[in-house]
């Protein structure tokens, strides 16, 4: 099979959801190199192309930004055991022309993400019982990770680990003040994931705490007084199982299902 060279405009901005009829063909057309496990580069568009081909999504920025210029480069756990493998190190920029970023494809590896451009994970972090962020020396330096992890404290979920060198000082603002425990020390972090998941997925009400507390008395709910969130120290829990779905730059979600 010879090389395929594909020339654009570059006055005319392309994009792997454009509704044309030859954009869904070439999308369509990736399933023949890789029905033939020939090697397949995509770059940019190319690259958008194959992502969606693979069943991932491609999406705009959500603030709608755009990515002109030497950007940084940050390399995953995959990426730098990649780069070590063969002793070539990661450029620290490089240069992107792009306003759409892709979701990693289903049995494919991230090996390295833009600062600005990052996993689409937002729906999965609301989702998730538990969020794990291990800090290391690039996750502390991704604005990607740093914002994951402030939405997942925020509703108190977050599960903050980090390699053991990394001392608390080297931990981004306001993380640094929070309990850290090191990536090694997996009984304490078997005891946090535990005790997150032990947790009511959704904070009972007030109405509701009435309720669980007359019928463990016995006594009619117009005759009980307030009563607050830790009174109710019984609490039956579905047995799960936990089911950790790594991301790039070193987030991890924990979700809980029934066993």
């Amino acid at each position: 099979m010879g090389n395929v060279l594909q020339i654009r405009d570059l006055q005319v901005r392309l994009f792997a959801n454009d509704p044309d009829d030859f954009v869904k063909a070439e999308i369509d057309w990736i399933a023949v190199p890789l029905k033939e496990n020939k090697p397949y580069l995509g770059l940019c568009l190319g690259a958008q192309m194959m992502a969606k081909h693979l069943g991932a999504s491609v999406w705009a920025h959500p603030e709608g930004r755009a990515e002109i210029g030497y950007y940084p480069l940050l390399p995953t756990a995959a990426g730098n055991a990649l780069s070590e493998d063969w002793g070539v190190p990661w450029p620290s920029h490089v240069y992107h022309w792009h306003r759409e970023g892709f979701d990693c494809p289903s049995g494919a590896e991230t090996l390295a993400t833009g600062d600005d451009f990052g996993p689409k994970i937002t729906p999965e972090l609301d989702r998730a019982r538990a969020v794990i962020v291990i800090w290391t020396d690039t996750s502390t330096k991704s604005r990607w990770v740093r914002s994951e992890a402030n939405r997942a404290s925020k509703q108190d979920k977050l599960i903050p680990i980090k390699l053991p060198h990394l001392s608390y000082d080297d931990l981004p603002q306001p993380f640094d003040l929070l309990q850290t425990e090191n990536i090694g020390e997996e009984d304490k972090i078997k005891a946090a994931v535990v005790a997150q998941l032990a947790k009511p997925a959704v904070e009972p009400s007030a109405t509701a705490l009435l309720k669980a507390f007359s019928k463990t008395r016995g006594t009619p709910e117009s005759t009980v007084g307030p009563v607050s969130p830790a009174s109710s120290t019984s609490r039956s829990h579905d047995s799960a199982k936990i089911i950790c779905s790594p991301l790039p730059n070193q987030a991890t979600l924990i979700t809980c299902a029934k066993a």
